[in-house]
Order: structure tokens, then sequence, then C-alpha cells
């Protein structure tokens, strides 16, 4: 059960834009309990048109070291590196350096069936390589190509965490680069985030360690530095802010040409259109993750130019959907609802 609780909309804490406000103190009332319910750590944002409307965070980054989670935390953001890719994929062929057309077999002719597989089909995870439970052993070229060889089952147009792998490798041999290089150059600086890395170049005293809860006590989960070895699957950090400042930038064509935008990224029809799950009903674009026991949910509203980005690392059962339909309530100006197990005494 829910329980509705409805506030008197003041414009102390507030941060209007327009006609539009958002009450902060609402949101912090509802964090508030989530933090002292001992129910979940980690960071909201929200933004529109550039500006932040509310960002809050609450529990530990790392309870050993007593560090609480804040605006610097940054946090893996899992699948959502896939987003990274994609805007790359997009660029570079913008520029003529590939296309959706091309063959894996131009690149790595040694894996099986590279010649049947498209560029497209990676970026769309339809290769049909075979699928592997332990990817972040074979996180390099030739690790990758040593399984696929030793393990050439074919399934056409089925998923294989191999594409966004293979992908990674790719752009570093057309271009001569790193990836870690081209996602600095041509998204982390061209967006202005201050707060995003890949791989080894993420700040451990402001990455957060994630949890669970056994028998009342919250146990690690994972040590943060394993995410590296998952490269360009999963191997991308963030904060809400610089996530909602990135899909601000990527609706707007910051990054490749508005009719790019619109073909792939803004596209209605779910088979052409990349990543997102698209509301029509609401106009909502939304993206959610679970790696490591981190949790994100990514949401743009296209018709305001609305960006909401929350990402856990400890979670006690609480779904991450009632957070952000408290953030766009408030955003609307409708009574925020508090969930009864924060409430009840």
């Amino acid at each position: 059960m829910i329980r509705s609780i409805s506030f008197l909309l003041l414009f102390f804490g507030v941060l209007s834009l327009k006609s539009q406000s958002v009450p902060a103190h609402v949101l912090d009332s509802l964090f508030t309990l989530y933090e002292e319910k001992d129910k979940l750590s980690g960071s909201v944002g929200m933004m529109k048109d550039g500006q932040v409307l509310y960002r809050r965070s609450i529990g530990y980054q790392n309870i050993k070291e007593k560090r609480k989670n804040d605006s610097l935390t940054v946090y893996p953001i899992g699948r959502v590196t896939e987003l990274f890719v994609q805007v790359l994929f997009f660029q570079l062929e913008e520029e003529g350096k590939l296309r959706f057309s091309d063959k894996l077999s131009a690149y790595y002719p040694e894996i099986p069936n590279s010649d049947k597989i498209t560029l497209g089909q990676l970026l769309r995870h339809k290769s049909g390589l075979k699928l592997t439970d332990s990817l972040y052993v074979y996180n390099t070229r030739e690790k990758a190509t040593q399984y696929l060889q030793k393990y050439p089952e074919f399934k056409k147009d089925e998923y294989s965490n191999f594409d966004y792998l293979l992908l990674g490798f790719i752009f570093e041999d057309i271009s001569g680069k790193g990836f870690d290089e081209l996602v600095k150059s041509k998204i982390i600086e061209k967006a202005a985030l201050k707060n995003t890395f890949y791989g080894e170049n993420f700040p451990e005293e402001n990455t957060a360690v994630s949890y669970y809860k056994q028998s009342g006590v919250w146990k690690t989960r994972r040590a943060w530095a394993e995410t590296e070895d998952y490269k360009t699957t999963s191997g991308m950090y963030s904060t809400p802010q610089d996530l909602n400042v990135f899909m601000m930038a990527l609706f707007d064509g910051k990054f490749f040409s508005r009719k790019t935008v619109d073909k792939y990224i803004r596209e209605k029809d779910r088979k052409k259109r990349f990543s997102f799950y698209y509301q029509e009903e609401k106009n909502w674009y939304s993206l959610n993750g679970n790696f490591k026991g981190f949790q994100i949910q990514l949401r743009y509203s296209d018709k305001d130019n609305i960006s909401m980005c929350i990402i856990s690392n400890a979670n006690d059962n609480m779904g991450l959907d009632f957070l952000f339909d408290a953030l766009r309530d408030s955003y609307y100006a409708r009574p925020v609802k508090f969930p009864t197990i924060l409430t009840d005494k």
C-alpha cells in the first residue's frame, strides 16, 4: 500500500523556472525518511533546460570509511555505458570512418561467422555471437577472439555481451586512440561533464561501494575496482548530475547532427530507436540498469526538456520507480506519495 501525503507548495527552498516550481522541501522530506529508516543510499538529480531543479544524496558511499554520498560521489553506471558507445559510433559514422553495413570480418576475420555480422548488428545486440557470463575474463582482443574461436556458436540476431566489447576495440583500431581518449575528447569535454570517467581514470576517493542488507546489517557486495574489467560494456562511472547534462546534450544534437538524433534517438519506432524505452502516452524516454548491486534509472522528457536520474549503491528492497514518480510528481505540482513502509510506525 502507498499513502498519499500532500504538502502546501511553498516557494521557500524552491528552484523556480518560469511558472514551474519544484518543492524541494517535499522531496527532502521523502529522502530524509529513506535515510532515517536506513532503506537506501544513493544520489538523485533533476534538470530542465540545463538548469538544476533538484539534487540530493543520502546514505554512505563507503560505510567502512564513514564517507557519505554527496554531489561528487561517482557510481558505476553499468549498461548506460552503451549510450556513450552509441554516441561514438554515430560520430564516427558521420565522419565516414565506419558504416552500419560494414562487416565484422573487415576488422576481426578470425572470429567465426564474422562475415555474416555487420557493425549495425553489433550496435543493436543482434550479432548472434556466443554469450558468456564471464565477459570480464575475456576483456582483451586476444582473449575475446580466442573465446569466440573456441565457442563458434552462432544464433542469428541473438544478444551477445561481446557486441559492445568488440565495438570498443574497433573504435580504437580505426582511430588509433584508446577508448578513454575517444570518450574524453568526443563526449566528456564536449558536454563539459565534470565527474564522468572511464576505466582506470575514476577517482577512488569519491567512488561508491555497493551494499546489500543481511539481518539488518549492510554487507559489502563488491569491490569498486572490479568494474573496470567490463570495458566498453559497463566500464564507465558518472553522477546523476553529469548524466542529466549528458542527456540534455544528446537530445539537443551537441554530439552529432539533429538528423541522426531524430533518426536513432528520438525515433518512436522501437525497432529503429537505440537504447531507450519510450512511453508514448507520457513522452518519456527511459533506461534502467543494474550492475553489481548498483541500480540506475535515467529518464528524459522530450516535451518538457527535463532529465531525471537516480542511482543507488545500497537498496533495502525499495523500488526506484517510486522515487522517479516522486520527482516527476513534484515537478508537475502533484501530491508526492510516501511509501507506507517509511511512514508507518
